[in-house]
């Protein structure tokens, strides 16, 4: 009876392994969800200002390596950082670059 019990306790690691390894190659073998791009390592530049008819500071985020900018504010009230606007760099560029061959 003995034997029996290690071998029922050796199976149930067998699969428990076996399971665990298959989890394991679904996760690593799994395709690339659409949110997940292939965006490249960011370098930021972070400056401060103003904007007209506004009363409280603006940080403007520039990512330089994908060419975004954010701009956010300080909500006093809420102790945090809110989101003022977002623009894509690039289609600002390709729409002056439209507008000066114009």
């Amino acid at each position: 009876m003995r034997c029996s019990r290690r071998t029922t306790q050796l199976g149930a690691l067998v699969a428990l392994n076996g399971a665990l390894l298959g989890a394991l190659a679904f996760v690593t073998l799994s395709p690339i969800a659409a949110g997940q791009g292939e965006r490249a390592r960011a370098q930021y530049m972070v400056t401060s200002g103003t904007v007209k008819g506004s009363e409280s500071a603006v940080i403007w985020v520039i990512d330089q390596t994908n060419q975004d900018l954010v701009a956010m504010t300080w909500n006093v009230q809420q102790s945090r950082l809110e989101g003022v606007g977002y623009r894509d760099l690039r289609i600002d560029a390709a729409a002056a670059l439209r507008g000066s061959r114009n």
